[in-house]
């Protein structure tokens, strides 16, 4: 069984290879038994924090301390076509644990031997319920619940709710942080700080530090602005001061006018002026510093838009009724007659495997070859990943820095994403798609097609994208999980289950 001890990392530092910036560096923190949430924006660290935690990476400096030699470390990554090192052993294991995880996540038993035929969202059900199986004593969940619809979010909590070792949950699904977490990691700048409680207690307290650090700021510049005015006026006054009690210009034989400046001189009260100019010097260099301290988190947050015009062709794809192939063993789905219009906005929702992305894949197909369409696959491949990559090195530097602004506005930080990838790194899953969407957000694209379009986003990026695709003046098509999404961006709403699409009126 897990141990309930912590795991302690002291003074971490992490550089991925060539890179000059480290993504983390001299991190400490102290992780209990239970499950820690691991909040921040694309690129920080996130994941690389968690495969430390599971040795699957190595320190460049410090050290990562558990209460034993050899714990058992499971890290469940976000790329959902990854498949679980412990997968097959899982679908031969007919134990209590292993049957009341398949029943939970309504997993079939042959679900593990045709992996590569299942959708990204049962292929991402598996992986979770392989790393629970094995009862690891430290347990990283990279945004368990990309992908996933929200029967199955509700059973991964349950689920997760048992765990009873060392969890890092990895995730901007804000109801399971708080559902799970008992306390937050929040990765701010460049640094991190552990806060009580799940994300919304977490956030509000940050809110409140950054409210707190604002104002000290604030009071901290009028502070150096008061008191620089108040140097001075004293030096000023100090140099009158010298002026008058100068002997220089006092006439040889002005035997008072000396006498009186050798009893200032006698008293003191020459230096007085003096004297507190210089412990003004010192009390504006203590108000500078304050200043420099009371530091306010830099962000990115803006808004995305989309250099995009609506069709002049009023109808863009026609489907006529019919039954269509979906999924292994002769499944179909029955799609009615449907008409997607210039400036429709047409979200498809429905459980997983129900067939979204086959009908959306249906969709495309009917597409108008003349028209330009963006599509955004759930996940991408290693050829689209490399194809992203390559468009971006192959700009010049002012495109490339038009495309890193609109990355900008998706709360990244356009310096370490340029660093990134002039290393020849790869950025992380969110940064990437990020990027994808920069790229093709100048093209003049009349549709777009986005399947699961705010995985792996942060909640920053994933509001501003939500605002860009409400205002998109073309046609759209949405598939997603996330109601309060569609709500937002959609005019149109299809319903995919039990083999049928309705159109929900």
């Amino acid at each position: 069984m897990p141990f309930s001890s912590p795991l302690t990392l002291s003074g971490i530092t992490y550089t991925y290879p060539g890179q000059v910036e480290p993504v983390l560096d001299r991190l400490s923190v102290f992780l209990p038994a239970g499950w820690t949430g691991v909040v921040g924006d694309n690129g920080c660290g996130k994941s690389t924090l968690g495969r430390l935690c599971c040795q699957e990476l190595a320190p460049g400096a410090g050290t990562v301390r558990g209460p034993v030699d050899h714990p058992l470390c499971v890290f469940c990554a976000q790329e959902a076509s990854k498949v679980p090192e412990r997968l097959e052993d899982f679908a031969c294991d007919f134990g209590s644990l292993a049957r009341e995880l398949r029943r939970s996540l309504a997993l079939t038993d042959d679900m593990a031997w045709r992996y590569d035929e299942l959708s990204v969202g049962e292929r991402k059900k598996l992986q979770v319920a392989v790393a629970l199986w094995q009862h690891p004593d430290v347990l990283v969940l990279d945004e368990p619940t990309n992908h996933v619809d929200s029967a199955c979010r509700r059973a991964l909590a349950r689920a997760c709710a048992d765990f009873s070792g060392v969890g890092l949950l990895v995730s901007h699904d804000r109801e399971l942080l708080d559902a799970l977490a008992e306390r937050c990691l929040c990765f701010e700048g460049a640094g991190a700080v552990l806060r009580p409680g799940g994300y919304t207690k977490a956030t509000a307290q940050a809110a409140l530090e950054r409210a707190e650090g604002a104002r000290a700021r604030r009071d901290a510049r009028r502070e150096v602005t008061r008191l620089s005015t108040e140097h001075k006026q004293r030096a000023r006054l100090a140099l009158k001061t010298a002026a008058r009690l100068s002997a220089r210009g006092l006439d040889k034989h002005d035997s008072d006018g000396r006498g009186r400046r050798s009893l200032a001189v006698y008293t003191g009260k020459d230096g007085v002026a003096a004297r507190l100019a210089a412990r003004m010097d010192a009390r504006v260099g203590d108000a500078r510093e304050r200043l420099a301290q009371a530091h306010v988190e830099k962000r990115y947050d803006g808004d995305l838009w989309f250099d995009a015009r609506a069709h002049p062709r009023k109808v863009l794809a026609r489907l006529d009724e019919e039954d269509i192939p979906c999924g292994p063993d002769g499944q179909i789905l029955h799609v009615p007659s449907l008409a997607l219009g210039n400036i429709d906005h047409v979200g498809i929702e429905g459980p997983n495997g129900a067939g979204k992305s086959t009908l959306l894949r249906h969709l495309v197909a009917h597409l108008d070859a003349d028209v330009p369409a963006l599509v955004m696959a759930q996940e991408l491949g290693m050829d689209e990943k490399r194809g992203v990559l390559e468009q971006a090195m192959c700009l010049s530097d002012s495109e490339l820095g038009r495309a890193l602004s609109l990355v900008a506005q998706l709360n990244t930080d356009p310096k370490r994403l340029r660093a990134t990838l002039e290393a020849g790194g790869e950025p992380s899953p969110g940064e990437l798609r990020k990027l994808m969407l920069a790229l093709k957000a100048r093209s003049g694209v009349s549709v777009l097609v986005m399947d699961e379009p705010t995985n792996h986003l942060d909640l920053h990026s994933a509001e501003a994208l939500e605002r860009a695709l409400a205002a998109f003046p073309g046609a759209l098509v949405l598939v997603s999980h996330d109601a309060t999404l569609l709500a937002r961006t959609c005019t149109r709403l299809l319903h995919v289950e039990g083999g049928r699409v309705c159109e929900v009126l």
